[in-house]
């Protein structure tokens, strides 16, 4: 598998936690013990963000793939809206 459709998986997995973490917090959905779980993996899966936010720009500028970029928008879109749901 090609860099660019990993780095597009990975891209979707993080924006869609961060998605589903948002929606969560915005419409108040509580589940038990999926809070703990979600509040112990919200700080690495925003560290892996900026990461790979970081290495798909480079990685874009270099190569000018479509995949890379469509997962650079989707990890900018989830740093909105986690950052939203902080300060909401």
């Amino acid at each position: 598998m090609p860099f660019k459709h990993k780095y597009l998986l990975i891209c979707l997995f993080i924006a869609g936690f961060l998605l589903l973490t948002f929606f969560f917090h915005y419409f108040g959905i509580r589940f038990p013990g999926l809070q703990f779980v979600q509040e112990l993996l919200l700080i690495p899966v925003l560290l892996a963000q900026v990461i790979v936010l970081i290495a798909g720009i480079f990685r874009y500028r270099k190569f000018r793939e479509r995949e890379v970029l469509a997962g650079i928008l989707m990890l900018a879109v989830g740093a909105v809206l986690s950052l939203g749901s902080f300060f909401h």
